[in-house]
C-alpha cells in the first residue's frame, strides 16, 4: 500500500497540496501526550506517515505549532487518501 511513497527505504518528500475534507474524516483533540506519529499509527497503521496529517492541517507547519486543545483532521479512509496523494505526486512528477 505504501509503494510509491518510499525511496531508498525512506519516505519521499511530498509537495504541498491541500487534502480535501471527506465525510469519513476523523477529528482528534491534541493533548499533553499527543504525537503525530502515534496518531498516524492509530489511523494509518504506520507511524512514519505523520506528515500526511500535517498536510491535512495546513495551519500547522510542524508538530510544535499544535497547542493543547487544538483539533486535528485525520483524512479517512486511508485508501482514498493514499490514492489522492499518489495522483498529486504523479501530477507533480516527484516519483
Amino acid at each position: 500500500m505504501y509503494e510509491g511513497f518510499i525511496d531508498d527505504n525512506t519516505f519521499a518528500t511530498l509537495p504541498f497540496f491541500n487534502i480535501p475534507q471527506g465525510d469519513n474524516d476523523a477529528y482528534v483533540e491534541w493533548g499533553v501526550s499527543s504525537r503525530l506519529d502515534k496518531i498516524a499509527y492509530t489511523y494509518y497503521d504506520n507511524a512514519a506517515i505523520w506528515k500526511l496529517i500535517l498536510l491535512a492541517n495546513p495551519q500547522y507547519l510542524s508538530e510544535s505549532d499544535i497547542e493543547i486543545g487544538d483539533v486535528l483532521r485525520i483524512p479517512l479512509p486511508k485508501e482514498e487518501l493514499f490514492g489522492y496523494i499518489r495522483q498529486k505526486a504523479e501530477e507533480s512528477k516527484i516519483f
